[in-house]
């Protein structure tokens, strides 16, 4: 091998059973490293950029291919889109006899499933984000948060985590509102309830006999405000100069 060249990457949606997208649907997608093609469950990344390794191509690719998840999940709700690499497309660009030569594909898994008890069809597959990007920071507070829908958290004590997180990245409460332009009362509502309300299991703070459990409506409260700080930290570090004002 010369010259190795990842060529493309291919990739299976996989959805919860209960969704489906419909037959023949497809999105195209385009930015400065490759170009994407999303059709009946297959999405290939065609590379503009040289690559050499595999794991170099999928590095790049997947970053956006995470941000689409979060983004998604975010925005619709958990189970709607997700991609598990199946393959790569590798070529020698600089064989002995000159001519460009297909050295076959890398395989990661076997191909995905498909079930067949669905009920929740799907016309379009969601846009791709420009406005969003998974960074570190998102993807510890999108942790985080799925614990809590995975059950393996509690809504207060997650709820707690993400605002002490982002005040840390700002420095206090205050700056974290001016730097992501999340109203102050948005912070300082979310500071309340994930620290003075809960019963017995899931209050943060036992000192007195008196416990206020939430209600449904403030579990609701915390829950959009929980998704709309992740999506701002997202959208912060695509354009920090142009954000809209947060208000809940």
């Amino acid at each position: 091998m010369n010259d190795p060249h990842v060529n493309f990457l291919e990739y299976h949606l996989e959805t919860d059973d209960e969704i489906e997208y419909i037959e023949d649907t497809e999105l195209k997608f385009e930015n400065e490293d490759f170009d994407m093609h999303l059709k009946n469950g297959v999405l290939i990344c065609s590379l503009k950029k040289h690559f050499s390794e595999v794991k170099e191509a999928r590095e790049v690719v997947e970053q956006l291919l995470k941000s689409w998840e979060i983004d998604v999940a975010l925005r619709i709700g958990t189970g709607e889109l997700s991609f598990k690499f199946h393959y790569a497309d590798v070529i020698d660009r600089s064989p002995q006899n000159d001519k460009i030569i297909d050295l076959g594909t890398v395989s990661f898994s076997g191909r995905s499933t498909f079930t067949a008890n669905l009920n929740i069809v799907r016309g379009n597959y969601p846009k791709v984000p420009t406005d969003f990007l998974a960074s570190t920071n998102v993807e510890i507070l999108w942790a985080r948060y799925k614990m809590y829908l995975d059950g393996k958290d509690q809504l207060l004590s997650m709820a707690y985590f993400c605002l002490s997180y982002i005040e840390g990245l700002a420095g206090t409460r205050g700056k974290a509102s001016s730097k992501y332009k999340i109203n102050l009362d948005v912070l300082n509502r979310l500071g309340s309830l994930s620290s003075e309300k809960g019963d017995v299991l899931s209050a943060r703070k036992g000192k007195t006999n008196s416990f206020l459990p939430i209600t449904d409506d403030e579990k609701h409260w915390i829950e959009n405000a929980v998704k709309v700080i992740i999506r701002r930290i997202g959208e912060y570090e695509v354009d920090p100069e142009n954000l809209s004002d947060i208000k809940l």
